[in-house]
């Protein structure tokens, strides 16, 4: 088995941890010992950033299946099926505990058609950490003083307005109260400023507001009008010396079939 834990070197006056790595028999032979002091991989904005982006996979994402399981604590995690449905995988962590669950064969097949993990991975993990948490209280992590949240509009991703709650229209005449309203958090200095501008627009018909907000903005160029028309010129005829022809006579009208018939001219 391989042992993972953190412990304190004292350097001076401050406690920098260590991580200690171990393997061990089933009997607690030590095979094998190595000590590492951990090193940042992410700033703590990212970390608490990705850990509320996967937390939404537990609430409401592929990974929802341990709710159903009887999990109960905040936590996130990440799903993952490789081709062919040969693997299920489903990562998790509460602020104390990180898990993992794998199902597959020793020799890549596939496990069984649709086998993705939110099927067969996730209600493993569920089950298993609502046996392992039972003790454990409700808690998250900390929002660095260098993240602040805002409440957006899910559709447009700017700041909801008081519309965004309001009641809409819909596409058969009736009407029903739809919420699209989140709050998200953003490191300082990301977040948007701009209000709804679906939801400012029209509340009544958000896919005719989500037309104009995606297609191309541009100003319409102004008519001009139109230049003024310039006279014609008319070719002046240069003079002749010779006499004008005179008029033809006038030739005979044909008679017609009815006009030879009743004797008409």
């Amino acid at each position: 088995m391989t042992a993972a834990y953190a412990s304190f070197a004292n350097k001076g006056m401050v406690l920098t941890p260590v991580l200690v790595r171990r393997v061990e028999t089933t009997d607690g032979e030590v095979l094998f010992t190595a000590e590492q002091e951990p090193q940042r991989a992410v700033s703590e904005e990212t970390a608490f950033l990705m850990s509320n982006m996967m937390a939404d996979v537990i609430n409401a994402g592929t990974g929802a299946a341990a709710r159903s399981a009887g999990f109960r604590l905040p936590a996130a995690g990440k799903t993952g099926t490789t081709n062919d449905y040969h693997d299920a995988w489903f990562v998790g962590f509460t602020p104390k505990l990180a898990t993992g669950v794998w199902i597959g064969y020793d020799q890549p097949k596939t496990i069984i058609g649709g086998g993705y993990a939110s099927v067969l991975a996730v209600p493993v993990w569920g089950r298993f950490m609502a046996a392992a948490t039972s003790k454990d209280r409700p808690e998250w992590f900390s929002k660095p003083a260098t993240v602040t949240s805002a409440t957006i509009c899910r559709l447009s991703g700017k700041l909801a307005t008081d519309s965004c709650h309001e009641t809409v229209t819909t596409a058969t005449g009736g009407t029903t109260t739809e919420s699209t309203v989140y709050t998200e958090y953003f490191v300082q200095g990301t977040e948007p400023t701009e209000s709804c501008p679906i939801h400012r627009r029209i509340a009544t018909s958000p896919l005719r507001a989500l037309a104009e907000l995606f297609s191309p903005s541009h100003d319409e160029a102004a008519p001009q009008p139109a230049a003024p028309a310039q006279p014609e010129r008319v070719a002046e005829a240069a003079p002749t010396s010779q006499p004008a022809s005179a008029p033809e006579p006038e030739q005979p009208k044909k008679r017609g079939f009815w006009s030879k018939v009743f004797g008409k001219k």
